[in-house]
């Protein structure tokens, strides 16, 4: 619907002067003026009996302030609650929503269906009613065969003998109970129908010893599973009651035989089948040190897998090494030989103590104890003077300052060389080397050093590689 817009403004041509064209006012003018009149009129709807011939769309709306409301009482009405779903309000509170297929009041137990003076008439349902309490006024009458119930009677005599009423548990226990006399002799095998006798019909204990005759069951007249351990009083089943051979695995439900159902020295090695016994049926903690004979674990008997914790080795080459900034050997050389290999090196001099560095991350199943080293190195030339490495380290954790002292530097014994130029020359394991700061989870670096005051090789020492020994206390890093 449009509204009027004023498109000439008649009173600003008063204050024109005299002789001023604008000042004159046209017919055209009149003629826009009249026009847009005619256009909002004829979009505006009469205030009673307006009739709409397309759709009217409403905003939401809210509980409180409705979309379609009454004039007077602007707290009732209906709103758009959600998509598809038209709510109504009363009160300013929400009551009764409706949805595809859904008539729900907005809060349980709060919306009643009519009430006790006006009744609802006749109400069909194609499916479950679900209610706390159900009262029917007069009669419930209920489908199929047309019965009709009018109350329910608490009558232990059964004396009104009613076909509209009911009768509690109470009652019906207690005329049964009063009824239930049987004389001595009176039931008899052809008085009972085939599988008239069931399990469930019989109280616990009511069959006795006393009650069957020598010989009354038969093997034939006992079912497949009917005899359950539960069934079997204890020691029921004794050796001399088992038939040779009657006792199979397929017989054996799993789980059947413990430990204390077993006789000493019931289970030997003949009894067993082949394979038989699998880590699966072994129990954890069952198989201690003190059930194993002597020299029964031997290497054939453990898998080639089974990884152990213990003493764990890393190389280190010499091309993952730098020399010091300071006091630092010399720089890695690759060096050509007459023959095969070409070495990687770094040369330590023989006049003062020259270093280098490192780093490993060890695994997560290191026991963050000492570490020992065993160095690998050469000497291109004839001297047979001796040569001693060191070695110290220090663990840097995350967000750990690098700038941390190694630990104290250990020198493995020195080792006299050959003689003979370019022999490959192994060092003695170290004694054990403690590291700063010790931890799984870190960076650890290490300086590799020569220490001349303990050596007296004349020339330089060509450093390889070195060994790392460490020991683990976990078989993985899990």
């Amino acid at each position: 619907m449009s509204d009027y817009t004023k498109t000439v403004n008649f009173a600003a041509k008063d204050s024109l002067s005299t002789g001023n064209s604008n000042k004159v006012v046209r017919g055209s003018e009149i003629d826009t003026e009249f026009n847009n009149i005619a256009t909002a009129v004829a979009t505006k709807l009469n205030s009673s009996g307006a009739v709409f011939t397309n759709a009217v769309s409403f905003p939401d709306g809210t509980a409180n302030a409705p979309a379609i409301t009454n004039t007077g009482d602007t707290n009732c009405g209906l709103f758009f609650s959600a998509a598809d779903t038209i709510a109504y309000t009363a009160g300013g509170t929400a009551q009764v929503t409706f949805a595809d297929g859904l008539i729900a009041p907005v809060t349980t137990n709060d919306v009643d269906l009519g009430t006790g003076s006006l009744q609802f008439k006749d109400a069909f349902f194609d499916g479950t009613v679900k209610t706390d309490l159900l009262v029917a006024d007069t009669s419930l009458a209920i489908a199929g065969d047309g019965a009709t119930v009018t109350g329910i009677k608490d009558e232990d005599d059964m004396s009104s003998n009613s076909n509209v009423k009911l009768a509690t548990q109470q009652s019906i226990k207690a005329y049964v109970d009063a009824s239930s006399g049987v004389s001595d002799g009176a039931v008899t095998t052809a008085k009972l129908a085939s599988n008239a006798v069931t399990t469930a019909k019989i109280t616990d204990a009511n069959v006795t010893t006393a009650k069957i005759t020598d010989a009354n069951v038969t093997t034939a007249k006992i079912a497949d599973d009917a005899v359950t351990a539960a069934k079997l009083a204890s020691n029921a089943v004794v050796t001399a009651s088992i038939v040779d051979d009657n006792v199979t695995q397929a017989k054996i439900a799993d789980d059947a035989v413990g430990a204390d159902q077993l006789a000493a020295s019931a289970v030997v090695t003949a009894s067993m089948v082949d394979d038989a016994v699998t880590s699966a049926k072994i129990a954890d903690g069952t198989i201690a040190t003190g059930n194993i004979a002597d020299d029964a674990v031997t290497s054939a008997k453990v898998a080639n897998d089974i990884k152990v914790a213990g003493l764990e080795t890393i190389y280190v080459p010499a091309a993952a090494m730098y020399p010091n900034t300071t006091a630092g050997c010399a720089d890695l050389e690759q060096v050509e030989l007459s023959n095969g290999p070409e070495i990687k090196c770094l040369d330590f001099d023989a006049s003062s103590d020259e270093n280098a560095q490192f780093t490993v991350c060890f695994p997560k199943s290191w026991n963050e104890g000492t570490v020992t080293f065993q160095a690998f190195w050469t000497v291109t030339g004839t001297n047979t003077g001796t040569v001693a490495w060191g070695l110290s380290g220090g663990c840097m954790a995350d967000d750990a300052s690098i700038n941390t002292a190694f630990g104290t530097n250990v020198v493995a014994t020195a080792k006299a060389f050959s003689g003979t130029s370019n022999d490959m020359t192994v060092s003695a394991v170290s004694g054990a080397v403690t590291l700063a700061n010790a931890a799984v989870n870190t960076q650890t670096y290490f300086q590799i050093m020569r220490d001349v005051s303990a050596d007296n090789q004349s020339g330089d020492a060509r450093l390889l590689g070195i060994k790392l020994f460490f020991t683990t206390d976990a078989a993985n890093d899990a």
